[in-house]
């Protein structure tokens, strides 16, 4: 929950960054592969210039690598930084002096208590402990969350069956966690009202009240875990749920093909597979 003026000031700046970016990365989608493969080339040469220049830990890793007109094709050639590299170098590897992994761990208490905000009213503090089991706790300022964002809103546009028309604000039910802590929590608290009228419900909600829910909202997508898709499809299969949703998507686990095959039967619709890391970027397909 948003709880003052200066934070609601903060999440219309997230929006409009994002959707101006998201004009962008739509119409980069459309140009040559030389014309993208050179855009990407120049934006990676601006990425490692600031981060040598702000991150002292980046910084002592790439001295002595040749970092003039870097192209893609030589990331190999980088060091590569885990999770526990991060967990463990917190502090100087940040770009941002103020902030401390102590300030945000702090933060992150305090949205498990009084719920979303943005710390020092700027930037979103994210934890996950992903497939590892190593916390990683990231901190990601206005561009970076419209980096995120506009590059999934863009792809799922352009990929989207031709054929297949949403409202200008779709109703949006997301079967997945609440809690801020999360990328899904977090981006549901900014993007409420710009991408779409969510309408989160938790694994925990008992089914009966999950129905009702769904039902009430009528939502144009859904978008949840695949363990809670499925049982949605169960349950419209079964005559107790009664929606009729244009997208259906899997993300935080795998989609199994009892899954699909179900979504398939209760809705008329190809499930949309979806994986998504904090920390970076996201993958999708519309086919098995």
């Amino acid at each position: 929950m948003l709880q003052d003026p200066d934070q609601e000031r903060v999440r219309r700046a997230y929006n409009e960054t994002v959707s101006k970016r998201a004009v962008e990365a739509e119409r980069r989608l459309r140009w040559t592969v030389p014309r993208r493969q050179a855009f990407t080339n120049a934006r990676l040469g601006e990425f490692l210039d600031f981060v040598r220049a702000r991150s002292a830990w980046h910084r002592r890793r790439l001295r002595g690598i040749d970092l003039s007109g870097p192209t893609a094709s030589d990331m190999s050639a980088l060091p590569i930084m885990t999770k526990r590299d991060l967990h463990e170098n917190w502090d100087e590897i940040v770009t941002d002096p103020e902030l401390t992994l102590g300030l945000a761990n702090r933060h992150l208490g305090s949205l498990s208590r009084d719920g979303f905000s943005f710390a020092m009213g700027r930037c979103v503090i994210l934890a996950t402990g992903g497939t590892t089991g190593v916390r990683s706790v990231l901190a990601l300022d206005e561009e970076a969350i419209a980096a995120k964002a506009s590059a999934t809103v863009a792809h799922s546009t352009t990929s989207r069956p031709p054929d297949l028309a949403l409202p200008a604000v779709p109703v949006e039910a997301r079967l997945m966690a609440l809690n801020p802590l999360h990328g899904s929590g977090a981006s549901s608290a900014i993007r409420q009202g710009a991408a779409g009228d969510f309408v989160t419900v938790p694994p925990s909600t008992p089914m009966t009240e999950l129905v009702a829910v769904l039902d009430d909202a009528q939502p144009d997508t859904m978008m949840g875990y695949g363990s809670m898709l499925h049982l949605v499809a169960v349950e419209a299969l079964a005559g107790r749920l009664h929606i009729a949703p244009k997208i259906a998507t899997n993300a935080g686990e795998p989609l199994l093909p009892e899954t699909r095959a179900l979504i398939a039967d209760a809705f008329g619709i190809e499930a949309r597979n979806f994986y998504v890391s904090s920390e970076s970027y996201f993958g999708e397909s519309w086919r098995g």
